[in-house]
Parts: C-alpha cells; structure tokens; sequence
C-alpha cells in the first residue's frame, strides 16, 4: 500500500491578481499525501518518453538500394570471395546490415503504476508548496498577456516553469492570456499525467479543475 502522509487538508484559493482569499478547498490524502517511490517515477517517465518517440529512422536494406542487380565477375577463377550484386553491405553505397526499421516499441505500465506516479508526483508538488489553486472568475479574465503575468507577480512564481491546468472550453480566455508566455505549459485536466507535473516547477489548478480531478479519483467519474 502506497505510504500516506500527514500534510495539510486544504489549499488556498487566490485571486486574479495573485492574492490569498479567504476561501480554501479540502484535499483527500489519498490523491495528495500518496508517496511513491522515485524509482517508479523514473520508470514512468522513461516509459512516457520512449512512447512519444517517433521511431522514425530507417535503414535502407540491400533490397532498397538503387543498384545493379548483375554478378559484378565470375564466380571462380578470380582468386577473389565470391559476390553478387553491388547491393551488398560489404561495398560502399550497398545496403545497410541489421539497420533501424522504424520499428514501434511500446513500453506499458498498469493503470495501478500509472494512477500511483500520478498521485506520488501530485505529492511531491504539494508537499513543496508549489502548487496555487485559482479562483474560477479566472475564467473570465481578460484576454491579455499582462494580467497573466500580473497573477505571477502576485504570487511571486515569476520566472519559472509553470505548468496551468484547465478544466474545459470556457477557459477560452485563461488560454488567450496565457499562450505567450515563455515559461508558461497548458494542459487541460482530463489529460494531466505525472510527466507534465514532475517536468514543472509550479503547478496553478483552477478550482473546477481541481474539483474535477478529485470528483475523478475519488467518486469515479468520467
């Protein structure tokens, strides 16, 4: 069973200018105080990286190689091995030997490791006090650069790598002013994974969001 710890039951919400309000939302333990162990976060990481490759590359073999296909000399007398077509490996601009063929590797976790390594990177963030839980009238900003980094500055978060998790298509306008933001990461929360969280510093959840995700894990919910 995955270590649970003793952390605090609720967050703050704050404002579009960055500010603490009085209001907070509650946290389950089971999503927010799950250890898990680093060498299953590794793991997960090395397994979503190997399965976003493309596996392009792609060796001609000597089938594939534009040659002529004629015995190049005899095949006894010449005191030489014996050889066929110049599409022979051995030669210069022959095919390739056991090359890459844009095989597809495929590594897997169960739904169990992936559900944990979500949880356990969740965690992680929150016991480091970087994550800040929004205020839904977010929603409603103003399509503008500026009152992004406006929030930023108000939380003092500046600067680093901040990953935003959304909730749905109304977060039209939170997208517009966030979009060009050189630090700034998206990701809608029905596709949040362990990855996105580990590979940022700050992690800022609308209120919807977070409700969505815990509503998700603990009640079920598609």
């Amino acid at each position: 069973m995955p270590a649970k710890s003793n952390v605090r039951k609720t967050l703050s919400i704050f404002d579009t200018a960055g500010k603490k309000s009085a209001k907070t939302v509650a946290l389950p333990s089971e999503i927010f105080g799950n250890k898990s162990s680093d060498r299953l976060l590794a793991k997960y990481v090395r397994v979503y990286l190997a399965n976003k490759r493309a596996w392009s590359a792609s060796a001609k073999t000597r089938s594939d190689v534009t040659a002529s296909k004629r015995k190049i000399y005899k095949q006894k007398g010449t005191g030489r091995a014996r050889h066929g077509a110049l599409s022979a490996p051995i030669f210069v601009g022959g095919g390739a030997a056991h090359g890459p063929k844009g095989m597809v590797k495929k590594l897997k976790l169960n739904k169990k490791q992936v559900k944990k390594a979500l949880f356990g990177a969740l965690t992680k963030t929150y016991l480091n006090n970087d994550i800040f839980v929004l205020t839904d009238s977010i929603l409603k900003i103003e399509p503008k650069t500026k009152k992004i980094e406006k929030l930023l500055k108000g939380l003092k978060i500046s600067g680093k790598k901040i990953l935003l998790v959304y909730s749905n298509q109304s977060s039209m306008n939170l997208k517009l002013a966030s979009r060009n933001l050189k630090n700034l990461n998206m990701s809608e929360v029905k596709a949040l994974n362990a990855y996105q969280i580990l590979s940022n510093e700050i992690i800022l959840i609308t209120q919807d969001a977070l409700l969505k995700l815990i509503n998700h894990f603990t009640k079920n919910e598609n």
